[in-house]
Parts: C-alpha cells; sequence; structure tokens
C-alpha cells in the first residue's frame, strides 16, 4: 500500500504523457484534391450572385449573407408573393455562394431564401476559426430571428448540405425553442459516431486528427479550452484555393458544427425532418444512412435521388424536383 501514491503519480504521468504526444502530434496528412467535389463549382454561373449583406451581431464580427427574394433568380425581387423562409447552410470549406444555383431556384419556387457564410467561413469572421465553441449557434440564431423579424407569419426551412446538414442536426438538438417548421437536410454529415461514410478507397474529402480531437475534449470536459485554436480537420480542396475555400478548420469550429450524437439531436427535434441522398453518392452509402436513421424520429423521412452525386444534389438541376416537393409539402 506504500507503493500506491507512487504508482498513480506514475499512471497520470503516463496518462499525461499520451495526452500531450495525442494533442501535439496526432495529425493526419493534408489529402489530396477530391475533384469530384471541386470540379462542378467551375462549370457554375456566379454572375448574378445577390450582394452581400451584412446582419450585427453582438456576440461577435457581423454575419456575412445574402437574400434572394420570392418570385426571382437573382438580386432584384419585390417577394409579395412568398410561400415561405428558407435558410440554406453551405456544406465544409464552402461559402454560402457554394449553393447560388440551389439558392435562385428555391426563390423561383416562391421561397424567401437566406444564404449565409457559416463563421469561420468566406466573409463572416476569420477563415478556419471563431471565437469561441457554439459561436455559430449564436450566429444562426441571430439570423433566424432577424429573418422572421423581415418576414413574420412565413413558415421556415432550415436547409443544409453536407456539414451544413450536421450543423442543422446539432443545432436543432440543442435548441428546442427555436425548432423551425421543417429541416431539410441535404446529404448530411452525420458526424464521428455515423457508420455512412464510405471507404477510404471512394476518396477522402476529410482528414480528421482524431487523436488530438479526442485530446482536446478531453481537456475541454477538464474546463481547459487553452488549446482549441490547434488544426482538427484538413480538407481536399485544390491547391491555391484559399480565397474561397476554407482549407482547415481549428478544433472550436470543428466541434461548433459537427454534430456528436445524431441519433439524440434528432430524437429531440420536433420538427419534420426530409433526408435526401444521391444514388451516386461518393462521400456517404445512401443504404447505410436509410439503416442509421430508422427508428430515430418518427418525423423523419429519407429519399434517394436516382443518378446524383454528393455536390450533383446541390448544384444538379436532376435533384431540384425533389428538393422542391420536399420543401413545398411543409408550406402548403
Amino acid at each position: 500500500m506504500r507503493h500506491l501514491p507512487k504508482i498513480l503519480i506514475a499512471l497520470l504521468a503516463l496518462a499525461g504523457a499520451g495526452l500531450g504526444w495525442a494533442i501535439g502530434f496526432g495529425t493526419s496528412p493534408a489529402p489530396p484534391e477530391l475533384t469530384s467535389i471541386s470540379a462542378p463549382f467551375a462549370a457554375v454561373d456566379f454572375s448574378d450572385l445577390p450582394p452581400i449583406r451584412k446582419l450585427e451581431v453582438k456576440h461577435g464580427s457581423p454575419i456575412a449573407y445574402r437574400r434572394y427574394d420570392a418570385g426571382v433568380k437573382g438580386e432584384k425581387a419585390a417577394g409579395k408573393n412568398s410561400s415561405g423562409i428558407t435558410i440554406a447552410i453551405h456544406g465544409s470549406s464552402g461559402l454560402g455562394a457554394s449553393l447560388h444555383p440551389l439558392a435562385k431556384e428555391l426563390a423561383a419556387a416562391g421561397q424567401i431564401v437566406y444564404v449565409p457564410d457559416l463563421r469561420g467561413h468566406g466573409d463572416t469572421g476569420r477563415r478556419g476559426d471563431v471565437d469561441f465553441i457554439g459561436q455559430p449557434d449564436m450566429d444562426l440564431m441571430s439570423l433566424i430571428l432577424a429573418a422572421r423579424a423581415e418576414n413574420p407569419d412565413h413558415k421556415l426551412t432550415l436547409l443544409g448540405f453536407s456539414l451544413g446538414g450536421g450543423f442543422l442536426i446539432r443545432f436543432a438538438g440543442a435548441y428546442p425553442v427555436l425548432q423551425p417548421d421543417a429541416l431539410v437536410l441535404l446529404a448530411p454529415a452525420l458526424g464521428p459516431e455515423s457508420p455512412t461514410i464510405r471507404s477510404a478507397d471512394s476518396g477522402r474529402w476529410a482528414a480528421a486528427h482524431v487523436p488530438r480531437i479526442v485530446g482536446l475534449t478531453i481537456l475541454n470536459f477538464l474546463g481547459f479550452s487553452g488549446l482549441n485554436a490547434l488544426e482538427a480537420i484538413r480538407f481536399a480542396v485544390p491547391p491555391n484555393s484559399g480565397r474561397i475555400q476554407t482549407a482547415a478548420y481549428t478544433f472550436r469550429l470543428y466541434a461548433s458544427l459537427m454534430p456528436l450524437s445524431y441519433k439524440r439531436s434528432l430524437g429531440k427535434t420536433s420538427a419534420p425532418v426530409h433526408v435526401l441522398i444521391g444514388e451516386k453518392d461518393e462521400l456517404f452509402n445512401e443504404k447505410l444512412m436509410r439503416e442509421a436513421l430508422a427508428g430515430v424520429n418518427p418525423k423523419l423521412d429519407l429519399r434517394v435521388v436516382p443518378g446524383v452525386d454528393h455536390v450533383g444534389l446541390a448544384l444538379d438541376r436532376a435533384a431540384l424536383p425533389a428538393i422542391l416537393e420536399t420543401i413545398a409539402k411543409d408550406h402548403q
């Protein structure tokens, strides 16, 4: 028994050394460009993008967003005959403009569409980082309140693509008092517990620094957040694309966007949840996604869009009818 204190000290030292190694050296190499994700955007016409607007907030720098008024594909419209509001959230590394083709079609179908640059992307905040974990939640709260103030008595849909869908899962589960009228998730990233990711042979989009993430999660649980500015994940973006894409996230941003438990979050969601995934999605397996979401929420449905891959769900015109039909049934 007299050796017990020494044993405990030795074990604590080993645990501390392991934690230090995980945080300091537990990183993954940067993945090469995944052209199936980046190449389709080269064909998108961005010439009619609406201008950037800024929403002032008390918790940080302004939120950059674009508004598409109902009834027209582009900047100018009265929006008098709108059928509802949609706030659309882009995917990992991108910016709001990446959803421009989809936003135009939603507006033409009668939606008033708000498309922000998530904090840490585009013109909102500094690239790849946030000031504190949860800041993007506060941004979305502010945008929801602003959109509802501008358009009272309109139904609200929250739409998210890829990691944008994962962020909305996290948000909807955490803030039940801010439930939308519908949640539309396009090929959503379900988080670290998800079994839906295809094998590495399909091409890796993201290289997560898993040991570092685990180590920093432990430190944050213990109340220490001083290392949260360390990089946690890196994406397979093209070289020299830093002007428009975010190549990596700090732990602060990663933890702010990624759902920790999609089952728990979706189980808390009272709004109808509509999940769409492309039949040819190269990142997520549609059969495994159906299995993963089975029984999570009685208000959840999943639809497979034929002939469409991951980015195609947001860009391909073949995916539009399914998305428009999904939104329309909650705005009747």
